[in-house]
């Protein structure tokens, strides 16, 4: 399963291949054919991608809302960055978004295209109403990919602003 834009494939890990991507990147970059340079994976990237198999083992039927998605360009085979759904829709129908891109890829408009397909993918699934996402107050370049990608902003909470992708009609789903 994968998500074609003009420019992107966006293809979500498979547990495997999410393991594999945290633990050896160059058997990762062999057995996905494509070159990594997305966001480096250390730090906060690599605890997010190493906690994510324990959470996909205990709802297998949730893969696509936990793992990572990778961004790969149809130009060429690299990896230029990844997203992912921060778990299947809660009760009210919302599932949130988080991304990330490499540093060389940024100001192309690679992030607004794959988060704006995959909102859209998402607001396709059974039981899904919203797609919401976070940025830190001040992190201009993020909001203006959710602006781009079709977001409205909503609400500021503790240095954090809120945002929100709904189907335009209900007809939509």
């Amino acid at each position: 399963m994968t998500i074609e834009t003009p420019r992107l494939t966006l293809c979500p890990l498979s547990l495997d291949e999410l393991v594999l991507l945290t633990e050896d990147l160059p058997a990762a970059e062999a057995r996905l054919g494509l070159r990594y340079a997305a966001e480096p994976l250390d730090g906060h990237m690599k605890e997010a991608m190493a906690g994510q198999p324990a959470k996909i083992r205990a709802k297998p039927g949730a893969l696509l809302w936990e793992t990572f998605w990778m961004l790969a360009l149809k130009a060429e085979p690299v990896i230029i960055g990844s997203l992912c759904f921060k778990g299947p829709p809660d009760a009210g129908g919302a599932v949130e978004i988080g991304y990330g891109l490499g540093d060389g890829w940024r100001g192309c408009g690679y992030m607004a295209e794959a988060v704006a397909a995959a909102g859209a993918w998402a607001l396709r699934q059974p039981g899904v109403q919203q797609v919401v996402a976070e940025t830190e107050q001040g992190n201009t370049p993020s909001e203006n990919v959710l602006r781009r990608a079709g977001f409205t902003h909503t609400h500021n909470t503790a240095g954090c602003r809120w945002w929100l992708l709904e189907a335009v009609f209900k007809g939509e789903k």
